[in-house]
């Protein structure tokens, strides 16, 4: 097939060929194998937060009780 080309009088051949795909989609998309890792390792994160969490709650509330058992013996040294 031949068509003129509006730059100059030349005929011009149509493209036969498509254009090749851009690399970023022809990239294979990740499967469930390549995702598992990931999976777990985001499962042992978060039970690690948890862990580290309910840890500090604790010392949180280890801290409050000294605080009322130091401010208890200052108020009983006071009045003694």
């Amino acid at each position: 097939m031949r068509r003129r080309s509006r730059a100059s009088s030349k005929p011009t051949k149509a493209r036969s060929r498509k254009a090749p795909t851009p690399k970023r989609r022809t990239a294979p998309t990740a499967t469930r194998s390549d995702k598992a890792p990931v999976a777990d390792l985001q499962a042992e994160l978060k039970r690690q937060a948890r862990e580290l969490n309910e840890a500090l709650n604790q010392q949180a509330a280890t801290a409050d009780v000294l605080k009322i058992i130091s401010h208890s013996r200052l108020a009983a040294s006071r009045f003694s």
